[in-house]
Order: C-alpha cells, then structure tokens, then sequence
C-alpha cells in the first residue's frame, strides 16, 4: 500500500490522464491510501529523473516511505508513474536498473 509523503518537486502541470494512471496502477495490484498522493508521487517520479535520480534510487527511496510495498510493485510504480507522466524519460539509461 503506498501512503507517502510527496516530495517537492512534483509536476502541478494539468492535462494528465490521472484516471488512466490510477486504474493501472491498480490493475497492477498496487494500492495507496490517497489518490491525490499517488498521482502527486507519480509526478514527482518525473521530476527526480529530470535531476538526474536513477530509476533504482527512485524505487528504493518508495519502498523506504512504504515499507510494505514490494520491490516488482514500487518498480512497477516508477514505471507506470513515467508511462503516463514523462514517457519520454523511459528507455534512458536513468530509469534502467543495472
């Protein structure tokens, strides 16, 4: 269950499909405590991979503020957080795991 804190550097930008990104995230079978946080975090996936966080360092960082969330579900999370968010950061070499 993801119930975060939102790091600063989220993406206020509107124009999203939050639903979308909702929906899958729970098709994954991910669930969190707040949609406004999910879709605050997930924005701010984004931000972190525009400063240069790796994708892994991004994972870890969850799972430290959600400790009962799995390693494939808070991966699967970053993933899908930049399929809808920023999908233009995937496939760089920061959102691939070593």
């Amino acid at each position: 269950m993801i119930g975060l804190a939102v790091p600063a550097h989220g993406d206020p930008d509107s124009g999203f499909d939050d639903a979308g990104f909702l929906a899958t995230v729970r098709d994954a079978g991910i669930t969190y405590t707040s949609s406004d946080k999910a879709i605050a975090f997930a924005k701010s996936v984004c931000g972190s991979l525009g400063s240069g966080k790796a994708g892994p360092d991004l994972v870890h960082d969850l799972q430290n503020n959600n400790p009962g969330l799995t390693t494939d579900h808070a991966t699967l999370f970053v993933a899908i957080s930049a399929k809808y968010y920023c999908p233009q950061r995937l496939g760089t070499s920061s959102t691939s795991t070593p």
